[in-house]
């Protein structure tokens, strides 16, 4: 079974503001990230669909809300 977790990091390419990567086995699949005070979801291409579980990602989006500056 897939293991999906979110870790919260700087990013460089963003002046190093803070960001959840959205990662998938290990591998990152996506990112969460704050512009302009709303919360952005960036999924990074891929050659398969990928299937996020809805509870995990709600939950994931309400602790990025609180903890994403």
């Amino acid at each position: 079974m897939s293991e999906w977790e979110a870790i919260i990091v700087n990013d460089p390419d963003d002046d190093y503001n803070l960001v959840i990567e959205l990662e998938l086995d290990d591998d990152c699949v996506g990112v969460i990230r704050k512009r302009s005070g709303k919360l952005e979801v960036v999924f990074l291409t891929s050659m398969d669909n990928i299937a996020i579980p809805g509870d995990w990602l709600a939950e994931i989006l309400n602790r990025a809300a609180v903890e994403l500056t």
